[in-house]
């Protein structure tokens, strides 16, 4: 399983590092190319996370990161914009990829944390 479990945290840190927001879904599998264009942001990949933990300064105003539920049950994956790794976990097993250019998903969280 650890080889299945690195290929998909693998995947996910790929789709970060290059934003491709839709999962290689390309204009032609939308409505219309306004559709696609709205899909294939950070602000919507993040509106479609199972869970947001905000982590923040002792102030509780400054945010220094989010932790980004993408997947449970099996496997488990987070990825956090703090430590810029996408980290899983399934039946005692883990593997991690770097964040290697977040900065869009970073944007995205720091822009709904302001929102709250």
């Amino acid at each position: 399983m650890s080889n299945d479990l690195q290929n998909h945290v693998d995947h996910i840190a790929n789709l970060i590092n290059t934003g491709d927001w839709t999962n290689g879904m390309t204009t032609e599998d939308f409505d219309s190319e306004e559709e696609f264009e709205e899909a294939n942001t950070a602000w919507a990949w993040v509106s479609d996370v199972l869970d947001i933990e905000w982590i923040v300064s002792s102030d509780r105003k400054t945010l220094l990161g989010a932790s980004l539920l993408v997947s449970f049950g099996g496997p488990n994956i987070w990825v956090n914009t703090r430590s810029g790794r996408v980290m899983g976990s399934w039946w005692g097993e883990s593997a991690s990829a770097p964040l290697v250019n977040g900065e869009e998903l970073e944007q995205a969280c720091e822009e709904l944390f302001e929102c709250l």
